[in-house]
């Protein structure tokens, strides 16, 4: 990960950083702090799965279009069961998210059955309310973005 993008977006979102969190498959994460409010910040990976990731517009704006609607829209059926905050930035310089601090992990490997089992009931119970909140997209199926269009099914 080059320090000069980490810098651009820590600049750019005026965030500090305050730790490194780690990476996925496609971003490094750092938790990072603005004024008060604790956030994580994500950057794409320029290789991924051993591939280089070249710069794509569309797919960066539908990808994280699409979350920006997802949490907005679990929200709506169960407030505070996403993060509640969520802005990215896309350009051919520089391309972020920022999203609510959700807390430490759960460790799974720790957890009882029992816990688990009320866990998963939770989380189904969301899934199943977030179903029900219109998302007022044109469309189905996979998201694409475009200029013309903004975000939509494909």
């Amino acid at each position: 990960m080059e320090k000069s993008k980490l810098k651009a977006a820590t600049m750019h979102a005026n965030v500090e950083v305050v730790e490194f969190l780690g990476e996925g498959a496609w971003h490094y994460a750092w938790k990072v702090k603005k004024g008060s409010d604790k956030l994580v910040l994500r950057i794409p990976k320029d290789i991924a799965y051993g591939k280089p990731v070249p710069f794509n517009e569309e797919a960066l704006k539908a990808e994280y279009g699409g979350t920006e609607l997802y949490y907005r829209s679990v929200n709506k059926a169960v407030g505070g069961a996403a993060p509640e905050f969520f802005k990215f930035h896309v350009s051919t310089e520089l391309a972020y998210t920022l999203e609510t601090y959700g807390g430490e992990q759960i460790d799974l490997h720790s957890t009882t059955e029992a816990t688990a089992f009320q866990i998963g009931k939770e989380i189904g119970e969301i899934h199943r309310k977030t179903e029900e909140v219109p998302h007022g997209l044109d469309g189905f199926g996979y998201l694409t973005w475009s200029e013309e269009k903004g975000l939509r099914g494909r």
